[in-house]
């Protein structure tokens, strides 16, 4: 191990515990790859990365190794751990920098990041001392060469404005130029307090790179930045709470005015001198290093695994809701050339194609992700089950190497006889059993005008997709009867593909659920037979002319089903056993035409199952459905989908045992 090893090893010991609270597992490495400029946080490897030429280069001029790299170290954890600390907040200000700044983007959001953070860093006096001597010693090397680039100049003058004053070794090597800029500041404040007597708008004229001296635009830019909040926590009524991050709405108005400052001084910006490759290497012969990994300082979406894109944009959809998610995904996307989350294929379903249903397929990853977080425990219930036993069921001759515990004693007596000796033979029988488990589901999915759609964020289908989940988690299989005027349905199933791709469709229209149609479906379960994909379900009778319209799109076996009106076979025992295995769990704003009918059909079905209904954005009416204290039936207020926090489905079956299907019908009014 080289003496720089040793002392990166030593110095990472002194910053890692610098920082409470950090779990990384992997330690710096020292390499001599010219893409890495001077240092880097590795985000998808969790490693700083440090070139070993830049830590020479800085030797060389009068800092110590230990102080370097410690500085180094320091700036490159903050990263992690103070700013941007949360790759969502990186992502969203990636996002809004892109469509802002176009290929300067990364540039921009990196410098501003790096002022974040090193402002924060250097005011603290002792802990920031080595990495205010880091950034001392670059501006000197940058002066020295007169090879410094405008920007970086910049940013040195805006940490000399923070921490002049404050410190012994204060000057980072543009404390003169401090007095220039305090001046112009002043002049500018004057200017615009005479404008504002004159009730005139003040516009200050900015110097181009180029048409002034460099020290007349660093010193006009600094008076915008010095109007930056550059801190990493939120102000509160008493002053910055350090227990609370700037998120990134908070961010991007800061991130907006700086952009704006140095956005023409990124033309031209030479690397640090002294860390170029040297003539004649390997490196040399692609042309000039690059900057950081992909062409720009700093870090950039490419720079970040799958697992943490996937974790990101889970907490974007906890904390911006579908638009910015949508947004976010789709820029991730193009950013990095791949879908981070392609959708999965759901198999074309034989006539559904001509529904005049909308499929939200696309919607189905969104809800996916934002109903994972939650999780609702469901009361299990008596349920028959088909039990498999094994019993003797006839014997055969006993052999040598057989089981003995398989041997009947009772033949041939106690001892083993060849040719005499007889051991059972074990079949397996099915047979009817009661065991307590999770019954299936079938969710009733109100997809009227009045609900959400699914496009715009549903409180509805996001209900939809943690009670599916829950089922599913139980080893149960889940239906859906999607419903407006029309209704589609499909047959309890594992695939919850098809689940979700049913929850996401969206009629609109008004709302009218078929109970006629409901129960036919039932009884189609009974017999084994999957239900038509689709019904049409109207409020009036289906004249002639409705029934050849219906049937244009059909084939024979289904036309002759539609004319034909076929009767029910479905034998009484049949139909309870299947309501018995299955909970009914209905999701609605409750404003539905035939609620009478509902109700009444509801009360029927409690003498065998659980009901479970999920009122949506109308907690009036959630108080309503509670005062029917319908039996066996269960009412949760969903309000806006963002709280299923003390939902227990099922929980009403162990309260209340109705003993009769005669139950009176109360009304909603």
């Amino acid at each position: 191990m080289s003496s720089l090893e040793d002392a990166l090893a030593d110095a990472w010991d002194s910053v890692f515990y610098s920082f409470p609270g950090v779990i990384i597992h992997t330690t710096p490495l020292l390499v001599k790859d010219y893409k890495v400029k001077t240092a880097e946080f590795d985000f998808a490897n969790r490693q700083i990365k440090v070139q070993e030429q830049f830590i020479d280069l800085l030797a060389q001029h009068g800092l110590d190794t230990t102080s370097a790299l410690e500085g180094v170290l320091k700036h490159e954890l903050g990263h992690y751990v103070l700013c941007p600390r949360e790759l969502s907040t990186f992502l969203y200000l990636a996002m809004l920098s892109r469509a802002q700044w176009q290929e300067k983007a990364p540039d921009i959001l990196n410098y501003h990041l790096d002022g974040m953070l090193n402002i924060h860093l250097m005011l603290e006096e002792t802990g920031g001392k080595d990495l205010r001597a880091v950034y001392r010693t670059m501006n000197a090397i940058s002066a020295k060469s007169q090879t410094g680039a405008a920007l970086d100049r910049l940013m040195t003058l805006l940490y000399q404005h923070h921490t002049i004053g404050k410190f012994v070794d204060d000057d980072l090597g543009e404390k003169k130029l401090i007095a220039t800029f305090k001046a112009l500041q002043k002049e500018e404040i004057t200017l615009e307090e005479k404008a504002r007597e004159n009730k005139k708008t003040y516009f200050r004229s900015r110097a181009k790179p180029g048409d002034a001296p460099i020290e007349q635009i660093l010193c006009e830019r600094m008076i915008d930045l010095a109007m930056t909040d550059f801190s990493i926590y939120k102000n509160s009524e008493y002053g910055v709470d350090s227990q609370v991050f700037r998120n990134a709405h908070d961010l991007w108005p800061e991130l907006l005015r700086f952009g704006d400052a140095v956005q023409d001084l990124l033309a031209n910006k030479p690397q640090i001198p002294g860390t170029e490759p040297k003539t004649g290497s390997r490196d040399s012969k692609k042309g000039k290093p690059r900057p950081g990994s992909h062409g720009h300082h700093g870090m950039w979406v490419n720079d970040f695994t799958d697992s943490q894109i996937s974790d990101a944009l889970n907490d974007i959809i906890k904390k911006q809701g579908k638009r910015t998610y949508d947004a976010l995904r789709d820029f991730v996307a193009k950013e990095r050339g791949k879908d981070p989350e392609p959708p999965t294929p759901v198999p074309k379903r034989a006539g559904l194609e001509r529904t005049e249903i909308n499929w939200n397929d696309n919607c189905i990853p969104f809800y996916a992700r934002k109903a994972i977080e939650f999780g609702i425990p469901i009361v299990k219930k008596p349920l028959k089950v088909e039990r498999n036993d094994m019993y003797p069921a006839r014997n055969r001759e006993f052999s040598i190497g057989d089981s003995m515990n398989q041997w009947n004693r009772f033949h041939g007596g106690r001892k083993l006889l060849p040719g005499i000796s007889k051991q059972r033979e074990y079949v397996p029988s099915l047979h009817a059993d009661r065991k307590f488990k999770v019954p299936d589901a079938v969710i009733y999915l109100d997809t009227s005008g009045s609900m959400q759609d699914p496009k715009l964020d549903s409180p509805a289908v996001t209900a939809s997709f943690v009670i599916a989940n829950a089922y599913h988690a139980n080893g149960c299989r889940v239906g859906v009867v999607n419903f407006s005027v029309d209704t589609l349905m499909l047959k309890p199933t594992r695939d919850l593909n098809d689940v979700y791709s049913f929850l996401c469709a969206y009629w609109g229209g008004g709302t009218l659920l078929d109970i006629e149609r409901i129960k036919k479906y039932f009884s189609e379960l009974a017999r084994n037979k999957d239900p038509r994909a689709r019904y049409l379900s109207t409020e009036k009778k289906m004249t002639k002319d409705d029934y050849e319209a219906a049937a244009q799109h059909l084939d024979r076996e289904e036309k002759d089903a539609l004319y034909a009106k076929e009767v029910l076979t479905t034998t009484a025992p049949e139909l309870n056993e299947v309501y018995q295995g299955i909970d009914n769990l209905m999701i609605t704003d409750s404003d539905i035409g035939n609620i009478e009918d509902l109700v009444s059909h509801m009360n029927e079905l409690a003498t065998v199952t659980r009901n479970g209904i999920f009122v949506v954005r109308n907690t009036e009416r959630a108080k309503q459905w509670r005062k029917l204290k319908l039996p066996n039936t269960t009412v949760y207020d969903v309000g806006e989908g963002k709280d299923f926090a003390g939902w227990v489905i099922g929980e009403v079956f162990n309260q209340i045992q109705p003993k009769t299907n005669k139950f009176g019908v109360g009304l909603l009014q």
